[in-house]
């Protein structure tokens, strides 16, 4: 049996880590450990005493070696609890199978080696029982930015499918939103952006805006700092109000289009400023130019949306393509001066960002 490939961002995330409890393990004694017999998979009722057993052994077993073995012990022991999900399982059976996984796992999170947790977190991505929804909390908090990626990365993938306890989501709402505005990891970041825009929850877009606006002031304390996940962020954000004004009529909370209106402007600017001070890298000049034209697309909606003014009438892609960046701030100076008016009413320090010299 093979580990099975992992993807290139968890090598991207724990490239200071030592990987061996990640690289393809060699095999040991296959009776030494249980395996999960078909027709506990293949189960179309509720498990049986019986069957119910064997499931927790298996479970009980393979996480005691995740958390408890060697090195390679504990990558063998990730890839048989993955593994059975490869196996065409019942409804009844993957449920019951997660919810056993759950129960179980907390104490590999728990593992002062960061292997065991960090493989103990990748197996989280597969449950698709509620209460995992804890072990992910959790991982969130873990001093590793492997082991934060993968729990980002679990609760993207539950959220977008639905499996979170929904007395649970206003908890998940607010630990994703102190954690993105602290986490220093792009590659965690960008999985914690995926969660807000899918989570039920009604104060969900107005806290990824709001993420979005602490996180400017972050960015501007480090001279042409990426702001390609801030971007894609954006992206994601813009797209899903566009599509929500189209299913209403346009209409969406202005509370909420004041702080789209915000967030674009500053980004915007801040990344005007960056551009014309020359400090941003060669290599990311383009997310920064990037930021510009859709700092400006998202304000020209946001008008149109709330009181159908005028929007400044120069077309900006050209400043940008020329690079003339002194006339890109002119541009926000005439934005600001929009924002500051009804219906908005957004205050000049609202607005400002304080960039780093």
């Amino acid at each position: 049996m093979r580990c099975p490939r992992l993807p290139l961002a968890l090598v991207l995330v724990v490239g200071f880590l030592t990987l061996g409890p990640l690289a393809a393990p060699p095999a040991f004694a296959a009776d030494a450990m249980p395996d999960m017999p078909s027709d506990v998979i293949k189960s179309a009722t509720a498990l049986n005493a019986n069957q119910q057993k064997t499931l927790d052994s298996f479970v009980r077993s393979w996480v005691d070696r995740l958390t408890a073995g060697e090195d390679d012990q504990v990558a063998e022991a990730r890839v048989r609890l993955l593994d059975v999900f490869q196996k065409g399982g019942t409804d009844i059976f993957n449920l019951g199978y997660s919810a056993a996984l759950s129960r179980e796992l907390a104490k590999a999170l728990g593992s002062e080696r960061v292997g065991v947790r960090l493989n103990a977190i990748i197996v989280t991505t597969k449950l698709i029982d509620p209460g995992a929804g804890n072990l992910v909390q959790t991982g969130l908090k873990d001093e590793s930015p492997a082991v934060r990626y993968w729990a980002a990365k679990a609760l993207a993938e539950m959220a977008a499918k639905n499996r979170l306890v929904t007395s649970d989501l206003p908890v998940m709402l607010k630990s994703v939103s102190g954690a993105l505005v602290k986490e220093p990891s792009p590659q965690v970041v960008e999985q914690l952006f995926r969660v807000l825009p899918v989570l039920q929850v009604p104060d969900a877009m107005v806290r990824l805006l709001q993420v979005l606006n602490d996180r400017v002031d972050l960015e501007a304390q480090t001279p042409g700092a990426p702001l390609r996940v801030a971007l894609q962020g954006m992206q994601g954000a813009f797209v899903k109000l566009v599509e929500e004004a189209s299913k209403t009529g346009g209409k969406v909370q202005p509370d909420t289009m004041r702080v789209l209106a915000k967030v674009a402007y500053r980004y915007m600017t801040l990344a005007a400023v960056e551009l014309n001070s020359g400090r941003v890298p060669l290599s990311r000049q383009r997310e920064y130019e990037q930021m510009i034209e859709l700092g400006d697309t998202i304000l020209k909606w946001v008008i149109g949306q709330m009181s159908g003014k005028d929007a400044p009438s120069t077309d900006i892609k050209p400043l940008i393509f020329n690079k003339q960046w002194p006339d890109v701030l002119l541009r926000a100076d005439q934005w600001n001066k929009v924002l500051v008016d009804q219906p908005y009413k957004l205050s000049s320090q609202e607005l400002e960002v304080v960039v780093v010299r």
